[in-house]
């Protein structure tokens, strides 16, 4: 089955580096996630891919040879790109009808396809008259023509409804499962982790990380976020116990490095009272946040030498202030006098209105 396969890529705009020294590989059978901030060289990498532009060196392969060299590359690769490739006033099905004659394909595969993502209802209308996600619904059904080993999609979510996203989910996984190989490039990171195997992040155009989702979050700590009124003895409950736990407010304490599943039956058996318990942090968009924000850290010292980042280190220790005061208690300083008391201050015409008289003035200021 079809592959990608990048090596080395860069890709140079003058004196804009777009991509540089990128590798990574895409396999069969597996949903893999392209992530980077804005202006990381996503689009032009997928670009690079797909033929639409050239390397200043390296190179993208699909199946074992450049996107140019493919024999049939509509039955090779199907790709979505950002923009929209159909005439507005041309109906959906005669607008796939048209791919599938500059691709050599019967014209009875446009049917199919539009089954396939659901668009069956309305192909005799006009595709100018489509939603966003009508219209990423047809480029889909373009791109599945030739019924490809490959997919290459830029953020196919954009403009989807929730059912459409999770419509998408199911898709892209059951196109996975057929052992072709799928890369999208997507900014919604909490749904990508519900539907890529493996990702790779790109941050100022370098690999930051590639990996299978679960190997990568592994990497960084799951804690436990506990609110309780007895936040004191919790955390002496913790330490006893030999678990780490620090304060993040004047209520609520995280345990570092542990489970609900470990916490709770520990709290119960102390008869700690819980307002609230949750797991926080070993998420796919922890690791993004914490793997591209060191990467704009460590690029953007003076040595200009990157180095990849190591080991993960979370933030430190909360420290709650001394002693505590309730609302009410704060006097700020200088004497405050609230509006309308300001008694000595005159007005536009010299006089002094009434404390509450709002004529000509607002909150007794002129």
């Amino acid at each position: 089955m079809a592959t990608i396969e990048v090596r080395g890529l860069t890709k140079r705009f003058g004196r804009v580096v777009a991509v540089e020294g990128l590798s990574f590989a895409v396999a069969p059978g597996r949903v893999t996630g392209f992530l980077g901030p804005n202006g990381a060289g996503k689009t032009t990498t997928l670009r690079i891919i797909l033929g639409l532009v050239k390397p200043t060196a390296g190179t993208a392969l699909v199946d074992g040879v450049p996107y140019r060299e493919l024999p049939f590359p509509k039955r090779s690769v199907g790709a979505v790109l950002e923009a929209t490739s159909f005439y507005p006033s041309r109906s959906a099905r005669d607008h796939l009808r048209v791919l599938c004659a500059m691709a050599g394909l019967a014209s009875g595969r446009a049917d199919e396809v539009l089954a396939m993502v659901g668009l069956t209802d309305v192909a005799r209308r006009r595709a100018g008259g489509f939603s966003l996600g009508m219209r990423q619904r047809l480029e889909l059904a373009g791109a599945l023509l030739g019924d490809p080993g490959v997919l290459v999609l830029d953020e196919p979510a954009n403009g989807l409804d929730p059912q459409g996203i999770a419509w998408l989910r199911s898709f892209l996984r059951w196109y996975a499962g057929l052992g072709r190989a799928v890369l999208i490039s997507s900014h919604l990171l909490s749904e990508a982790a519900q539907t890529v195997d493996d990702v790779v992040i790109v941050a100022g155009g370098r690999l930051v990380a590639s990996a299978p989702v679960s190997e990568l979050t592994g990497r960084f700590p799951v804690s436990v976020r506990i609110r309780s009124p007895e936040a004191q003895r919790l955390v002496g409950v913790l330490s006893a116990a030999g678990l780490r736990g620090h304060y993040e407010s004047n209520d609520v304490v995280v345990a570092e490095g542990t489970t609900t599943e470990a916490v709770g039956p520990l709290l119960a058996a102390n008869s700690v009272v819980v307002q609230e318990m949750a797991a926080v942090g070993g998420t796919l968009e922890d690791a993004f946040l914490a793997l591209t924000g060191q990467y704009y850290q460590l690029a953007n010292q003076p040595s200009g030498q990157y180095q990849p980042p190591g080991q993960y280190q979370p933030p430190g220790q909360y420290q709650p202030p001394g002693q505590y005061q309730p609302p009410g208690q704060y006097q700020p300083p200088g004497q405050y006098q609230p509006p309308g008391q300001l008694g000595s201050q005159p007005g536009r015409d010299g006089s002094v209105p009434p404390s509450g008289s709002g004529t000509g003035s607002v909150g007794g200021m002129p």
